[in-house]
């Protein structure tokens, strides 16, 4: 929350002004949901170089001139510099190395991580295509227990974002 707020908000209004269309409409999209705050599922998916995480800085930094939490979790360290305020989603959500199918995240209810997830209001998971399917699950079950609500990832706006063709090539 120590944002300094007109810088988000003139980042937000330049990148708005330098955005393609097709991020527009993405931006748009998500912008929306977060305002309705209706619980919505997005992925964006394309090759790199195509400005997919422009149009996660600038959903973020809108999101967060807003006074709103955001939070931007990735699959690795290495990407976590691409997104602003990034960190990686094991960090973030406390998900254990060792995912299994039925585990849930090491965060207790009454930690200041809990309130934090209590607040957020949208969750951007860059590279999700290079992560373990049980990470989500795990991350959803806590969300569940932490915000007591059993929608998909408690009714916060979710935007997974990757390759997903390089993530098939990198699987074959």
């Amino acid at each position: 929350m120590n944002y300094d707020l007109c810088e988000l908000q003139r980042r937000y209004e330049q990148g708005y002004l330098n955005a393609i269309e097709d991020q527009r409409i993405i931006f748009d999209a998500v912008v929306s949901a977060v305002k309705s705050q209706s619980s919505r599922l997005f992925f964006i998916d394309g090759p790199d170089g195509t400005g997919k995480t422009f149009v996660e800085n600038l959903i973020l930094a809108r999101v967060r001139s807003a006074r709103q939490i955001a939070l931007a979790v990735t699959s690795s360290e290495i990407a976590s510099i691409l997104l602003d305020d990034d960190r990686t989603a094991h960090s973030r959500f406390k998900i254990s190395f060792d995912i299994l199918q039925d585990n849930i995240c090491d965060i207790k209810a009454q930690s200041a991580l809990a309130e934090l997830l209590r607040r957020t209001i949208l969750v951007i998971w860059n590279e999700a295509s290079a992560q373990n399917r049980y990470c989500f699950e795990a991350v959803d079950r806590t969300l569940k227990d932490v915000r007591q609500n059993d929608q998909w990832f408690e009714g916060i706006v979710v935007v997974f974002s990757g390759n997903i063709y390089f993530s098939l090539i990198l699987a074959n």
